[in-house]
């Protein structure tokens, strides 16, 4: 296995820590990064950490209030940046200079489109330099444009107010609320809308068949409800099927493969039992499988590499996991492992001494 180097940078970010750090594109010859800090973002090039960084201050014109970051978003081009801060309705883009070896030029704006914006996601490559933007204050998906020109501007009603957003294709957008579901087409302008069983809490994306899988809130008459969300063609609209999957509990950690055709669950213990029900879910057929962990399970992880899927079954420094083995269907498969960090169990040959 190949050996490889960490350079440590330290940036004065004047300030509390960095909420957010976000890495641009790779460019041809650079890499921005955008770091969100308490009043403000820092750029730098992660390829040239020795020049200094570029820190905007985030105030509106006739403000003195300066905003923190609460999401950042690059163009793929890394031409533009998008913020979106608190207090602020309106869109903060920033024109990215394309400096390198010198802390890069920056131009900022402030686009209008709503009220209560709550979420932004890149609008398809189409529709150049814009950017999708969700309002808690209109119902409505709104694409912006960059430079702010009220011409491009498009929108899409909704039925209600809608939470969160998130992109399922390079056209596609969906969007949901407490009981509702909404797939826009940005590109030709089709859409869908269906309803839900409950409040989604986790939505996961499988980009190569366009489903949505849903984990759905806590209730009395739903224990756990997964639901799939399936977007099929139309000529003038686009049709959302959902089909729900009834769980004994509701999920304590998720995730999904690297291709986004599986996705795997860990269902708690019942009373009585001390068994996690580790279950793999296949996105295109939703045929179930499961394997039974010995203990509760925080976090899913899937190494890539291996496809072994990491249950981590509690915080503790030492570590405690347990290696699943894709596909794996029996317990005598399940590899457990406690207090790693001491034992060495981990380690790679190349790094024991």
């Amino acid at each position: 296995m190949p050996s490889r180097t960490v350079t440590r940078l330290q940036l004065d970010v004047e300030g509390l820590a960095p909420r957010l750090v976000t890495f641009g594109p790779v460019e041809t010859n650079r890499r921005l990064v955008a770091v969100a800090l308490e009043r403000g973002v820092a750029l730098f090039d992660a390829t040239r950490p020795e020049v200094p960084a570029r820190r905007i201050t985030l105030r509106p014109p006739g403000s003195t209030v300066e905003n923190s970051v609460s999401q950042v978003l690059f163009s793929r081009d890394a031409r533009w940046l998008f913020l979106r801060a608190t207090g602020l309705d309106d869109v903060v883009v920033i024109e990215l200079g394309p400096e390198t070896g010198a802390p890069v030029s920056a131009s900022i704006n402030f686009v209008a489109g709503g009220t209560g914006l709550v979420d932004l996601e890149l609008a398809p490559p189409s529709l150049g330099d814009s950017v999708l933007a969700l309002y808690a204050g209109i119902p409505e998906i709104v694409v912006l444009d960059a430079r702010g020109i009220e011409d491009n501007v498009r929108r899409l009603p909704l039925s209600q107010v809608m939470g969160a957003m998130e992109r399922l294709s390079d056209r596609r957008v969906i969007v949901w609320g407490p009981s509702v579901a909404a797939v826009w087409d940005v590109v030709d302008g089709r859409s869908g809308v269906a309803t839900l069983l409950g409040t989604p809490e986790k939505v996961t994306i499988s980009a190569s068949s366009e489903r949505v899988m849903l984990s759905q809130a806590n209730s009395a008459t739903a224990p756990g409800v997964l639901t799939a969300l399936t977007v099929s063609e139309e000529p003038n609209r686009l049709r959302l099927r959902t089909q729900p999957i009834q769980l004994a509990r509701k999920p304590t950690a998720s995730a999904v493969s690297v291709d986004g055709e599986t996705m795997f669950l860990a269902v708690p213990p019942g009373t009585g039992s001390a068994q996690t029900a580790l279950v793999t879910v296949e996105v295109r057929t939703l045929a179930l499988t499961e394997v039974l962990l010995d203990a509760p399970v925080v976090n899913l992880f899937q190494l890539s590499s291996s496809g072994v899927l990491v249950a981590e079954h509690s915080v503790n420094v030492l570590g405690d996991v347990s290696l699943v083995p894709a596909g794996a269907t029996e317990r005598l498969s399940v590899t457990r492992l406690s207090d790693f960090a001491l034992t060495g169990d981990l380690d790679r040959p190349e790094d024991r001494p």
